[in-house]
């Protein structure tokens, strides 16, 4: 996959399409914020070739960024609500395991998550 960032676009893209299709029971103002949310994150460069998480949107409207390897794990999850959740499990380091609720207001990424996903995807490259 040479863009990793087109491919988390378009999953965001079916995503929200199905939403709409099935007509899930979802505020859709609420929804038009996650998936804005979503794409930010998409375009955030955290993520490269050798680490692109799944995205799924669950049924109360949180679109999810998970991604599991012998390195550790990543979900990562907004809902529209100005919140970024996130845990990341680092193998190799397991004293760098973080996770948050954190009030996504400016959104920008926190170093912190930062940090721990380029450590993770040091570690998906070996």
């Amino acid at each position: 996959m040479n863009d990793p960032t087109s491919h988390l676009l378009d999953e965001i893209d079916h995503a929200y399409q199905s939403a709409l299709y099935f007509d899930v029971n979802l505020d859709r103002d609420q929804l038009t914020q996650a998936i804005n949310e979503a794409k930010l994150l998409a375009r955030s460069f955290l993520f490269g070739t050798e680490l692109i998480p799944d995205v799924s949107l669950d049924s109360y409207g949180e679109f999810t960024f998970s991604h599991n390897s012998d390195a550790g794990y990543i979900d990562i999850g907004v809902r529209g609500v100005g919140e970024l959740s996130y845990h990341v499990r680092n193998n190799f380091e397991p004293e760098n395991m973080i996770f948050d609720d954190y009030h996504w207001r400016d959104f920008h990424i926190p170093k912190q998550l930062c940090n721990a996903i380029w450590e993770l995807r040091r570690h998906q490259e070996n």
